[in-house]
C-alpha cells in the first residue's frame, strides 16, 4: 500500500508540474499544490501593464490554494516584494475541513530558523512578472513567468511559462 501511495504521489507531482512539494518525516510522500484557473477570462484587455503592473509590487500578494497529498489542506502564501528585486515568502496551512491557520512545518526544509519561510527574486519583463524561489533555483528548477489581470476589483494571475509556483488563479493584495 505504501508503494502505491508513493507512486500516486509521484504521478500527482509530475502532473502538476513543479508544485510546492516536500518530503515529510523522512519519507517520500509529496504535497502538491493545486493552482486554479482565473475566475474570469484572462485576456490582453484586462492584463495589467506598465505602471498599473508596477504599482502592485508595493503591496503584499496573498495566494490561497488547496493542496493534495497525505492530508488534504489549504495553503496560504504571502509574498512581500522588495524594491531590490527580492521577495520574502511566508507559508501557512489550514486543515482541509477548516480551522486555524498555522505556519507550514517544512516549507523550506533547509532552514532550521524559519521552516515556514523562503526567499525569492522577481522582476518585470515585457509586462510579465518573472519569479524564482531561492530553494527551487538551488534545485535546478526554472523561473516562472506570469501575467496579472483584473476584472472589477478581482485580481488573478495567469501562468505563461516555466514553473507555476502555485500562483495561477485568483489572488488578493494587502
Amino acid at each position: 500500500m505504501r508503494r502505491v501511495t508513493l507512486v500516486l504521489g509521484s504521478l500527482l507531482l509530475a502532473a502538476a508540474g513543479a508544485g510546492a512539494g516536500h518530503a515529510q518525516d523522512g519519507d517520500r510522500r509529496q504535497v502538491v499544490c493545486l493552482p486554479e484557473a482565473p475566475p474570469f477570462a484572462a485576456t490582453p484587455d484586462n492584463q495589467l501593464k506598465g505602471e498599473a503592473l508596477s504599482a502592485l509590487f508595493g503591496k503584499t500578494l496573498v495566494v490561497t490554494r488547496k493542496q493534495s497529498g497525505p492530508v488534504a489542506r489549504n495553503a496560504r502564501f504571502r509574498y512581500e516584494f522588495r524594491s531590490d528585486g527580492s521577495v520574502s515568502i511566508r507559508c501557512e496551512v489550514q486543515p482541509g475541513g477548516g480551522g486555524a491557520w498555522r505556519p507550514c512545518p517544512r516549507y523550506n526544509p533547509d532552514s532550521q530558523v524559519a521552516p515556514d519561510r523562503d526567499l525569492g527574486t522577481w522582476r518585470i519583463e515585457a509586462d510579465a512578472f518573472v519569479f524564482q524561489r531561492v530553494r527551487y533555483s538551488a534545485e535546478g528548477r526554472g523561473e516562472g513567468r506570469f501575467t496579472f489581470h483584473r476584472a472589477g476589483g478581482v485580481f488573478a494571475i495567469r501562468h505563461v511559462a516555466g514553473t507555476h509556483f502555485c500562483l495561477p488563479g485568483p489572488v488578493q493584495f494587502q
